[in-house]
């Protein structure tokens, strides 16, 4: 071999690395600096999404802090609200009424109960089925029911006929009233 050839297989060994390094930053490193970047943008949009979210819940907190001055609730009917809600009673009652009028009770959920000074709310979620006039009865059945209800939404699907008859599925926002422990 003579240096002259030997000279060149170094330069054609140096330039092959070279090469090899170029391909690995073009087909390797870079495809990942793309992603970094795109993950970047991305957390930098969750990041905005997040502080929009957490300016939306300190608005609503104050909000729900700025409730209206109760109005003091007359002794008497105080008195009438029961000293505690008891869901599975509420529950068998009303199953039990709307039977009586050929409701079927297809959904019964109670929510979070709300404290409203010396009065606790409990909404609930039922779904009724049955004609017009039975839902119709139903409801004013409840009226007469303890403890005293009040519908906060109703909302009834088109009727559809059913074993002869016209069915609506009525859904039903009922708000229950219980004495909270603090009231006297």
């Amino acid at each position: 071999m003579t240096p002259l050839t030997s000279s060149l297989r170094l330069i054609f060994l140096f330039i092959l690395a070279l090469l090899l390094l170029v391909l690995f930053y073009v087909g390797i490193y870079t495809p990942q600096e793309k992603v970094i970047h795109q993950t970047k943008s991305e957390v930098g949009r969750i990041q905005i999404q997040m502080d929009a979210l957490e300016k939306e819940k300190q608005s609503l907190r104050q909000e729900s802090l700025k409730q209206p001055p109760q109005k003091p609730i007359p002794q008497d009917m105080l008195s009438a609200l029961p000293d505690k809600l008891d869901t599975a009673t509420l529950l068998s009652d009303w199953t039990l009424q709307g039977k009586k009028y050929g409701i079927e009770l297809l959904r019964f959920k109670p929510l979070l109960e709300r404290s409203l000074g010396p009065v606790i709310e409990l909404p609930i979620d039922i779904t009724l089925s049955g004609t017009f006039h039975e839902i119709l009865s139903f409801l004013k059945e409840l009226e007469t029911l303890s403890p005293k209800s009040k519908i906060s939404n109703l909302e009834m699907t088109q009727p559809e006929e059913k074993e002869g008859k016209m069915v609506i599925s009525t859904h039903i926002r009922l708000l229950t009233y219980a004495k909270s422990g603090d009231a006297s």
